[in-house]
């Protein structure tokens, strides 16, 4: 019994603020906290971002299945690091123009612009579909890493 992970989106888990998608919710935290800037490359990259508990449910559906098989797990929704960081400073009421830096040094010329995983296969098999939300998702981590500091 079981089955394969491949997974398709991109787990966050909300402790996890040097894994290099939360950066920039990690960093937009601290800066409303100390001051400075966030640092980051590409704005338009567009990544398919998961809760971590939405793909921890998942795994366990998989292991219930009779029959191991091959299946990406993803949201199917792709949100921009752009959307993030207005999502984010938003939040924390910080100005995107004084406290955002785009830096040549993080741009990567080999980069895929937008990822996005579909998980029809394995919602079709389980019925799986994710229930926390991007915007819930950054909520979480930015009231944590608050909470750290």
């Amino acid at each position: 019994m079981g089955a394969r992970w491949r997974g398709g989106g991109c787990p966050i888990f909300k402790n996890s603020g040097w894994f290099v998608v939360c950066m920039p919710c990690f960093q937009a935290t601290l800066l409303y906290l100390w001051g400075g800037k966030v640092v980051l490359g590409n704005l338009h990259s567009a990544r398919d971002f998961g809760h971590a508990k939405d793909y921890v449910r998942a795994m366990q559906m998989m292991l219930q299945l009779e029959k191991p098989d091959d299946f990406v797990v993803s949201t199917g929704i792709s949100h921009t690091i752009d959307y993030l960081i207005d999502y984010v400073f938003e939040k924390l009421n910080l100005d995107r123009a004084k406290n955002l830096k785009i830096s040549n040094k993080y741009l990567r010329p080999n980069e895929l612009h937008l990822l996005r995983g579909d998980s029809a296969k394995f919602r079709k098999k389980t019925g799986w579909k994710p229930e926390i939300s991007f915007e819930a998702m950054l909520d979480e981590m930015i009231e944590y890493q608050k909470s750290k500091f």
